[in-house]
């Protein structure tokens, strides 16, 4: 389970302005990066039971829209949709297959370089050098699949907050028609060009902070709920770029605290329950005394 900051990338950018300054041109990577730190810092500063840093990772997620250029599997009753994702410890949590990674300079023009699960470069009938295109509001962008990677921790929320990101799904919504949604993974050099050919469609930014929670004993679990429960009212502080951004941050208590309730009212219940047997032995044991007692009488 983790804990998710969010915020939109319109507001973003244009937070410093409200607050005197200029707007942001783009977000870049280490504006992500930064803020994910300083976030993680807050948190742990707050008492969450936090993972190891490396396992943290931010991420920012366009809608599905349709493309052009896909293979004869994405073809359903219409054509299929992508989703572009960036997420900044991508290789923490997949390994290269075939390619290379995305460069992390842009490239020329409107032309963003790639990472495809393999599930979604079988299905999209993509491999490295490969070409999709995406018509969108800033022009059209063309994507260039530089490699292929294999999900790992395949389990963990970083796969499975967002299944499609590993494998795609056919989406219906009767009675219009279906089709294929898969997403890949842009690469820093490209995430420039990305929101610039975004704009002004905003997209969603997330910060997820894994919880380490293996270690949390009964005693613990009551405080811990409700830390958990009060990270929706957090204000982060934040400096850099990025600092006046800090109120349109919102912070989404983890599923965990569900866990954790349900756990501690199971505890009570046990509790309950040998409190009981504890009296039962313990009147057991008087009227054994007693009738021992008058034998012996």
């Amino acid at each position: 389970s983790t804990v998710q900051a969010s915020a939109g990338l319109n507001e973003c950018v244009q937070a410093p302005s409200a607050a005197g300054g200029a707007s942001l041109p783009v977000v870049t990577p280490g504006d992500m990066s930064t803020v994910g730190q300083q976030l993680g810092h807050d948190l742990s500063a707050d008492g969450a039971p936090l993972a190891p840093r490396t396992w943290d990772w931010a991420s920012l997620s366009t809608a599905f829209d349709p493309v052009n250029g896909a293979g004869p599997g994405a073809q359903s009753q219409a054509g299929p949709k992508l989703q572009v994702v960036y997420r900044d410890n991508l290789r923490n949590y997949a390994r290269l297959v075939s390619g290379r990674y995305p460069p992390s300079t842009s490239l020329p023009g409107q032309r963003i370089a790639v990472l495809a699960a393999q599930q979604t470069a079988a299905r999209f009938g993509v491999h490295p050098g490969s070409h999709l295109y995406l018509p969108l509001p800033g022009g059209k962008v063309t994507i260039e699949v530089s490699g292929v990677i294999r999900p790992l921790h395949s389990s963990s929320a970083f796969w499975q907050s967002n299944t499609v990101v590993a494998e795609p799904t056919l989406f219906f919504d009767p009675p219009k028609p279906s089709y294929w949604q898969g997403a890949v993974f842009v690469g820093a050099g490209g995430l420039s060009t990305l929101q610039k050919a975004y704009f002004p469609v905003d997209i969603p930014m997330q910060w997820q902070f894994p919880l380490a929670l293996g270690h949390v004993s009964v005693d613990q679990t009551a405080r811990l709920e409700a830390q958990l429960n009060s990270v929706g009212a957090h204000t982060p502080t934040l400096s850099g770029p990025l600092a006046a951004t800090s109120a349109a941050i919102s912070f989404t208590p983890p599923t965990v605290t569900q866990t954790l309730a349900s756990f501690q009212t199971a505890q009570n219940s046990v509790d309950g329950v040998l409190s009981l047997v504890f009296i039962g032995l313990t009147v057991i044991g008087a009227v054994v005394l007693m009738l021992a007692a008058q034998m012996v009488t």
